[in-house]
Formats: structure tokens, C-alpha cells, sequence
């Protein structure tokens, strides 16, 4: 500095101090039910959060833009973070199931944007069930999961056994039996017992419900007509005839007298028919 053509000089230190680095890293997306731990750890710092939090982290479980201000020294630096929570698939393979033995039901998982993966490994939307047991399946929908089971259970079929097709005679007849416990009967011509008489040629058929379950089973009844026996015309033999005849027999003519001989002599006729 000169004032008047005097002169003198002074000097001054001036330190820069950093500011703090905060990262808390790019926006994030959360699956439902997940948090995640904002993290603003600097050493020396304070710091305050959007909400008042003077904590250096901070866990969010919401939607939301997240800021933090971290002081170090004096100095201030801030950061701030999207969070977006996405909505976990919704599954709902509904019920346990029962279906009648050798049916099979479609289990289905449907959901828009999904990826799948059942029990088995199979990658499909929906899953063909057949035998009994567990079934289960894990949706997926970008990086969010849920999973949900089901049992199913088969209910076995009732026993209908008719036997092999009949044969039996005009004035005969035959009775079907297909009793069965806790069972109701539906015969081709709509009768309802658990018995069905049969006496004329056809086709007999039966439908046996238990449970909620049916089988059926049919045969067939030939009647067969009484055989015709023809003798031919009746025929009469009459026995065989035989006659005989005597006749006197002379002596030598040495006497000269007639003398009673029996000769016995025959002849015989074959029978005859009439």
C-alpha cells in the first residue's frame, strides 16, 4: 500500500477447506416389504436429513426422494436419492383342490410382466395337475418375487365290475349287482337300484357315483331260444310172426294103418312197419 509516496506491505494465509463427499448412490428400487440403508458416513461430519435425522444413515422402506446434508469443518455438501417401491407380484393359487382320480385340474399364475418357475422346474404361466401332492410357484416381476402352494388330492373312483358279456336261455334272466357304500346308480334305462334284472338280449350299462366320483361299466345279455327237437313221424313194429302146422305122418306100408304123428313144422313173417 503507498500513501504519500510511503509505502508497506502485509501478507495472509488462506486455507481451502474441501467439501465433504456425499454419495448415496443412484435411485433405487425397493420390492415391497424390502428397506434399504441410506448411507452418508463421512469422517468428522454432521449431518441432517430432510426429515431432521442427524444420523449418518438412515433405513426407507417408502417411495420418496431422500436428501442429506453433511458438514465437515464448516463446509456443507448434500446428496439426494430416488426410491421407488415396487409392489410385489400378487399369487393366489387359491385353495387346495380335489378332483376324482385319473382328472387333472390348471393351476394358473397369471400375472402381467412375470416370469415363473414351479415345483418341477416348469417355466409356464399355468401348470397341469394331475396326481396328488404339493404344488408350488414362484413369480417374478423385474426384480421383485412372491410364491404361493396348494395341495391337490384325488379322490379314488368307484369299483364298477359288470362281468363278461352272458349268454342264458329263453325264460332265464340274470341280476346285476354293483353295490357300492355311499353310491347312487344310473342304469341305461334310467332306473336307480343298486340291482338291475335282465331278461332279454341288450346292452346293459350302469354309472356308479361316490364321492362325487363316477365310473361306468357295461355287458351284453344274448338270450338264446330253446332248441326244436323233431322226433320225425311215430313208427309201430309188430313183432315177428312164426306158424306152425301138424300134419299126420303114415307108417311103412308095411302095416298098412294110418297113425297119428305131430310134426311140427314153421314158418316165420318179418315184422312189419306201420
Amino acid at each position: 500500500m503507498t500513501t504519500a509516496g510511503c509505502s508497506n506491505s502485509d501478507a495472509v494465509d488462506v486455507a481451502l477447506t474441501p467439501l465433504p463427499v456425499v454419495s448415496l448412490g443412484p435411485d433405487v428400487s425397493l420390492c415391497a416389504g424390502d428397506q434399504v440403508i441410506l448411507d452418508a458416513t463421512t469422517a468428522g461430519a454432521t449431518y441432517v436429513w430432510d426429515n431432521g435425522s442427524t444420523a449418518a444413515t438412515r433405513a426407507v422402506s417408502s417411495s420418496g426422494t431422500y436428501d442429506v446434508t453433511v458438514t465437515v469443518a464448516g463446509c456443507s455438501a448434500n446428496d439426494a436419492i430416488d426410491v421407488t417401491v415396487v409392489p410385489i407380484p400378487v399369487i393366489d393359487l387359491g385353495p387346495d383342490v380335489t378332483v376324482c382320480a385319473g382328472d387333472q385340474t390348471l393351476i394358473d399364475a397369471t400375472t402381467p410382466g412375470a416370469t415363473y418357475i414351479w415345483q418341477d422346474g416348469s417355466t409356464g404361466a399355468t401348470y397341469t395337475a394331475s396326481m396328488a401332492g404339493p404344488y408350488s410357484v414362484t413369480v417374478t416381476v423385474g426384480a421383485c418375487t412372491n410364491s404361493d402352494a396348494l395341495t391337490l388330492w384325488t379322490t379314488p373312483l368307484p369299483l364298477v365290475d359288470l362281468g363278461p358279456d352272458v349268454a342264458v336261455c329263453t325264460g332265464d334272466q340274470i341280476t346285476l349287482d354293483v353295490t357300492t357304500i355311499n353310491a347312487t346308480y344310473l342304469w341305461q334305462d334310467g332306473s336307480t337300484g343298486a340291482t338291475y334284472t335282465a331278461a332279454s338280449t341288450g346292452n346293459y350299462a350302469v354309472t356308479v357315483t361316490s364321492n362325487g366320483c363316477s365310473a361306468s361299466d357295461a355287458m351284453d345279455l344274448t338270450v338264446n331260444p330253446a332248441p326244436v327237437v323233431d322226433l320225425g313221424p311215430i313208427q309201430a313194429s309188430a313183432p315177428a310172426m312164426r306158424y306152425f302146422s301138424m300134419r299126420p305122418w303114415r307108417e311103412p306100408y308095411t302095416s298098412g294103418r294110418m297113425v297119428p304123428i305131430r310134426l311140427r313144422s314153421w314158418r316165420t313173417e318179418q315184422a312189419r312197419t306201420v
